[in-house]
């Protein structure tokens, strides 16, 4: 965050020169490493439903959308790494029977068809050291596992080098993945010329306004927009007593619209 110049609190000037476009490479393989944090199941009340049976199923959605909600906030993901559940590469999509598609297959071969360079080329271009044998620490244990089927770490495709990497200290992905989603979003602020912190006399907001602005949480906008009365502080991260505890809705920061008035 800090060295993309994302943490809230730096001082924002928008860069004409920015391009501001989503990288093929963005598009097609770094954002999709959330496909590995998704979990075998949701918990539904007190169903525990196999993620094969919500694909292009909003019945679901529809019938309670805050229970499925609270199964979100509350159901644990799993870590980004190379380890991704059968609903997901056995049983994607599935209609009936095995018909269902492998959504790893899918980003390997989508990566081919946009032809993407290899994991080594983009780890050359993030400025990180190139892999030369499947042994590299940035593995960890995945080593032998991407041997059995690459002849070259040379020859590895980029979804699947990046979400086999061990992640940075304090950090859900590794370096390959931190630098080209913080590079992405680096650009999509800087190439923005009305990005919200933007001093811009017109096309910005007062001092007073982004105060508010910057009051107001994700966790206060789930809860005007359902049905959920408590909800905890970080909806990104579980409930914990300690570190992340359940607050009632309505003792949630709100934005005073005053600011606004003319």
């Amino acid at each position: 965050m800090r060295k993309y110049r994302l943490t809230p609190g730096f001082s924002f000037r928008y860069n004409i020169t920015q391009n501001p476009t989503i990288y093929n490479v963005f598009a097609t393989a770094a954002f999709r490493y959330g496909h590995s944090t998704i979990p075998r199941f949701l918990t539904l009340g007190d169903r525990h439903v196999p993620i094969e049976q919500l694909f292009n199923r909003p019945s679901e959605v529809i019938k309670d959308l805050d229970t499925v909600l609270k199964a979100i906030l509350k159901d644990r993901h799993q870590e980004v790494n190379r380890f991704i559940n059968s609903g997901m590469t056995e049983h994607l999509f599935e209609t009936s029977g095995n018909n269902g598609f492998d959504i790893v297959s899918l980003n390997i071969q989508r990566g081919r068809d946009h032809g993407l360079p290899s994991y080594n080329n983009f780890r050359k271009a993030c400025q990180l050291s190139e892999v030369t044998s499947f042994d590299d620490s940035v593995f960890g244990k995945a080593g032998p596992a991407l041997k059995s089927v690459y002849s070259s770490p040379d020859d590895i495709d980029i979804f699947t080098g990046a979400v086999a990497e061990q992640h940075l200290h304090g950090g859900a992905v590794g370096p390959l993945l931190a630098c080209l989603i913080g590079q992405q979003f680096h650009d999509l602020k800087y190439g923005d010329s009305f990005w919200f912190e933007t001093s811009h006399p017109r096309k910005g907001f007062t001092s007073g306004q982004l105060s508010e602005i910057r009051r107001m949480r994700f966790a206060k906008i789930l809860c005007r927009n359902s049905g959920v009365k408590s909800i905890q502080r970080d909806p990104f991260t579980v409930y914990s007593k300690e570190s992340n505890p359940m607050i009632p809705c309505n003792d949630l920061p709100t934005i005073d619209l005053t600011k606004w008035r003319r």
